[in-house]
């Protein structure tokens, strides 16, 4: 038995025979093809010697096909079918028409700033299925570097080098304390002040609980926490009922009403986080993906914009919301 070589056969191979079968005749294939009637007559004798069978049976009149060569056609068709579906699906994930983002964010971007940006997108795109998961920092980059994320939203952290952190804005850790309460007259308060008050803290697992607990060791105080939540709208509504000092970046007072609630600055020693877009070094996105990162960095001027005014006093637009800091 002949051992074919299936790398021999060619797909402008495949191309000419299904058009001759299609057509009859090597004048039509080669017009259809736009190509000469030599060149449609070497494919099909290249791909018979291929196959060492013929294919077709040539008359003065008419070529037709062979037995082996109606068996041949029903795969041809297949294997160019699936090519060519194929060959569009990629077109229209170019094209943004279809295609999957997963990202993973950190909770204050996901309940405050990101819900607009998604709509934004999904309206420009709605073809593009998107899977967001909120998860605190170092959970968010084990998705990353797992590979369950194509990327993440969420602080920068130095000392991660398998990550490439691509900056939107930076922001202010704040003080937030309930209204009224005898803080109205401030702005700002120390660390040393914060730890004289009962202290309401994200778990061990986010970012800024581990900035927040070296800053107090960097003043000689070890933290020990009044309060210790999961969910960062859980310490907003502590704060706000009176029950202590939440540490959150500013953020945070964007997702819900500052009518019970006010974020002081925290002056000695001053604690700001960077808000990046996080990927795994070297690896390349799709262009759905990519799409929607080029959005994201748009809008982090806005946010860096949205954070400098709340440093101001300014409340920002507060959008309802939950979530884990």
């Amino acid at each position: 038995m002949q051992q074919i070589n299936l790398r021999a056969i060619t797909i402008k191979q495949l191309e000419t025979f299904v058009a001759v079968a299609d057509g009859g005749s090597f004048r039509l294939a080669a017009e259809v093809l736009r190509r000469s009637q030599s060149a449609i007559s070497a494919q099909i004798q290249q791909l018979e010697q291929e196959l060492g069978v013929a294919v077709f049976h040539r008359t003065t009149r008419r070529v037709e096909l062979t037995a082996e060569g109606k068996r041949f056609l029903q795969h041809a068709r297949r294997a160019f079918g699936e090519l060519s579906t194929g060959v569009r699906d990629i077109q229209e994930i170019v094209e943004y028409k279809q295609g999957r983002i997963h990202l993973a964010c950190s909770p204050t971007v996901g309940g405050g700033w990101l819900p607009r940006l998604v709509a934004d997108f999904q309206a420009a795109y709605p073809e593009v299925v998107l899977h967001m998961r909120e998860a605190h920092a170092y959970d968010m980059l084990e998705d990353v570097r797992n590979q369950n994320a194509d990327f993440g939203i969420g602080p920068t952290i130095a000392t991660e080098t398998a990550f490439d952190f691509r900056e939107l804005w930076e922001e202010d850790i704040c003080a937030v304390v309930s209204r009224p309460s005898v803080f109205d007259a401030r702005s700002t308060i120390t660390l040393k002040e914060i730890a004289n008050h009962p202290v309401l803290v994200m778990p061990r697992n986010s970012a800024i609980r581990r900035m927040v607990d070296e800053a107090f060791s960097s003043i000689g105080i070890t933290l020990t926490p009044k309060i210790e939540v999961l969910h960062y709208h859980t310490l907003l509504g502590m704060a706000a009922a009176g029950l202590g000092v939440a540490i959150l970046p500013r953020l945070a007072l964007t997702t819900v009403s500052q009518r019970n609630l006010r974020g002081l600055t925290i002056s000695s020693p001053r604690l700001r986080r960077s808000v990046s877009v996080i990927s795994l070094r070297g690896r390349a996105f799709s262009p759905a993906t990519a799409r929607f990162v080029q959005l994201l960095e748009r809008r982090g001027a806005t946010a860096k914009h949205a954070a400098a005014s709340l440093l101001r006093g300014g409340k920002g637009s507060p959008s309802r919301g939950s979530g884990r800091g």
